[in-house]
């Protein structure tokens, strides 16, 4: 059986016609094509085929099966008819479906394809590629369509499979996540941390000055209208990352000094509903954050039961204890260099341990039990 990742498309990063849907689902992020399957195909001359012939295809049913960590998996089975000289097969999410009309898929079929064509690259398959095919990260509790393109010559025909629904994933509840940077002279790294009903997060990366003048209001809990109803209209999506695994230390490279930037970030759960976000900030080239040297903060044991330890050779002035919902659990302003914090008072589960000293802030994730 072949596996392919999920081809759930931002339709809205193509052509405005789907922007509604692109926006509704942030899960509907481009991974990656049919060429999952091992089949990287070379651009080759059409074959000479009777253009008289119509094109035919017929596609399952998806069906769903187990929930995994990258969300449901679903089988589909494609049968390309006798007369069908290439086909593609892509899932979308069926809201809003009936009203994309056969015209608008086709030319998103083929400017798919010509975009990788550039690159040597033929996203089209055959009719000996045809079969069974597993694909993965689907989220939980949302209906999906199959939609197929048949070609034979002249003649090109859109099949609609019919919708599916997964049902609701085990992340059914609040996602949320936590966003740091770390600074050490010159160099900048930033880190994500995930709740514990999170499956992905989306973020952007960008100066404070640019995000106010794009609409941006600094508050957290304004960053998922600030994603949705700002940068996916304004045709930003593209840079809108995404990522299904824990973000630690990457760098963060392109700072130009006394200019102050940010990470938003926003948590969805395993049924693609947006959660909390989370912001962090800094700024490169103050004397503050050049000055300082690479300082260390250790947070111990994890997973705790009675309490946890923080230290740090540079003075601490706060430290936070988040649960998932993001609220602060504990928080302390004494200046020291050292904490024995008791957590046997708190219910198992995850938290998030922010330690802020004169330069920076470090996020560190725990686990109760």
């Amino acid at each position: 059986m072949k596996k392919l990742t999920l081809l759930v498309l931002t339709l809205g990063m193509t052509f405005g016609a789907f922007a509604q849907m692109s926006i509704k689902t942030p899960v509907a992020k481009e991974t990656t094509g049919l060429k999952a399957a091992g089949k990287i195909v070379s651009v080759k001359p059409a074959k000479a085929v009777n253009p008289l012939k119509t094109a035919s295809l017929t596609l399952s049913d998806l069906t769903f099966s187990s929930e995994t960590d990258s969300g449901f998996n679903a089988d589909i089975t494609v049968t390309p008819g006798t007369d069908c000289e290439k086909w593609m097969l892509t899932v979308f999410n069926a809201e809003g479906m009936s009203e994309i009309t056969d015209q608008q898929l086709i030319n998103y079929f083929e400017s798919y394809n010509q975009y990788y064509a550039q690159y040597s690259y033929e996203y089209y398959m055959t009719p000996d590629d045809a079969g069974t095919f597993t694909i993965t990260g689907f989220n939980g509790n949302s209906s999906y369509q199959a939609i197929a393109i048949a070609i034979n010559g002249s003649d090109t025909v859109i099949v609609r499979g019919n919708a599916a629904t997964t049902p609701s994933s085990v992340l059914s509840g609040t996602a949320t996540c936590e966003v740091s940077f770390e600074t050490a002279g010159n160099e900048v790294t930033f880190s994500i941390l995930f709740g514990d009903q999170t499956r992905y997060v989306d973020y952007w990366l960008n100066s404070v000055e640019s995000d106010e003048q794009l609409g941006f209001s600094g508050n957290e809990s304004d960053i998922e209208d600030f994603f949705t109803d700002t940068l996916y209209e304004a045709g930003y999506s593209r840079y809108i990352k995404q990522t299904t695994a824990e973000i630690e230390e990457q760098p963060f490279s392109g700072a130009e000094a006394g200019t102050e930037y940010e990470c938003l970030a926003l948590a969805y759960n395993g049924n693609g509903e947006a959660g909390e976000g989370s912001k962090a900030t800094f700024i490169l080239g103050t004397s503050s954050l050049n000055d300082v040297e690479n300082v260390s903060v250790s947070v111990y044991p994890n997973p705790a039961s009675e309490y946890v330890a923080i230290s740090s050779l540079q003075k601490i002035n706060n430290v936070e204890i988040v649960n998932t919902l993001g609220q602060v659990v504990y928080s302390d302003n004494t200046v020291a260099n050292a904490y024995n914090i008791p957590v046997s008072n708190l219910a198992n589960g995850t938290y998030f341990v922010k330690v802020k000293t004169a330069n920076k802030v470090s996020t560190s994730k725990i686990i109760v039990k």
